[in-house]
């Protein structure tokens, strides 16, 4: 058994070997469930790259870039660590890529939500005529710093080992610290903000489409603006839906391990299955 001997440690959860074919079972509907995903967002990626590169879908083949790399986790570590009901590699392995999967990719989806939120709403808001050119690069650059942010709360460079973030398996056992307990904080220190950010915007949006849309209601409008109000309001809707997938899977989650699971195997299989689903079809037109 590996252990960590740079830093200090709350406790070791011993492996717990119970719930054996539940386990199982979700591990081959993870693995199933990543096939899927993959294959689907592998799909999207090339069909966003057709298209007319607009902010709105260079952010969209981000998120399919995301997407697909959550899932690879799920189908080579998670899927098989729970059907196989085993163990793959050290535990040093373990978490640092619970680190990569579980913060830095995380938290790719919401901040790539913000830049899609913040891009409606320059276009909703001031309603300019022609997209200006440089637009596609603004995007790209933050687009940029938000991958840059990404990969270093994956890595955390400078931090001790005992800082990483372990997938809590009952099955094989795992570490818990002080420190990682922090980076936890640390996530929903950020998560929570965004969500807030996004939604207000999302609620001036919307309060803005409806007067727009009873304004132009008296008003003869060009061929050309009917099509770039539809395009408007169809790329809100995507944007809400996609904002509020995150929101709803948390409330789901919570729901169910309140009210239903008992134990801690429980909460994470619930948790595994519900969100290997998301990464499948976030992300679509």
């Amino acid at each position: 058994m590996e252990t960590y001997t740079s830093g200090p440690l709350n406790h070791y959860r011993r492996p717990k070997f119970n719930n054996e074919l539940a386990t199982r079972i979700v591990g081959g509907h993870c693995v199933l469930a990543s096939i899927i995903g993959i294959c689907f967002n592998v799909f999207m990626f090339f069909h966003f790259l057709s298209l007319e590169k607009l902010s709105f879908y260079i952010l969209c083949t981000s998120k399919t870039v995301s997407n697909t790399l959550s899932l690879l986790v799920y189908l080579t570590y998670i899927g098989p660590a729970n059907l196989f009901y085993t163990s793959i590699g050290s535990m040093t392995f373990n978490a640092r890529l619970q680190q990569i999967f579980g913060f830095g990719l995380f938290l790719q989806g919401p901040m790539t939500e913000l830049l899609v939120t913040v891009n409606r709403f320059v276009i909703i808001i001031f309603s300019p005529t022609k997209i200006p050119t440089y637009s596609a690069k603004i995007t790209v650059f933050a687009l940029a710093a938000t991958w840059c942010f990404a990969i270093w709360l994956s890595w955390l460079p400078g931090f001790p080992d005992y800082c990483f973030v372990q997938f809590a398996f009952d099955h094989v056992g795992y570490y818990e610290s002080d420190c990682s307990q922090e980076v936890v904080l640390w996530l929903i220190f950020i998560i929570f903000p965004l969500a807030l950010f996004n939604n207000a915007m999302n609620f001036i949006l919307g309060a803005k489409l409806i007067v727009l849309a009873k304004r132009q209601r008296h008003m003869t409008s060009s061929e050309a603006a009917k099509r770039r109000r539809n395009q408007t309001i169809k790329f809100f809707i995507q944007s809400v839906i996609q904002d509020w997938m995150t929101a709803l899977v948390a409330g789901s989650n919570m729901l169910l391990t309140t009210f239903y699971c008992k134990l801690h195997t429980c909460i994470i299989l619930t948790t595994f299955t519900i969100d290997s689903l998301v990464y499948c079809f976030d992300g679509s037109p």
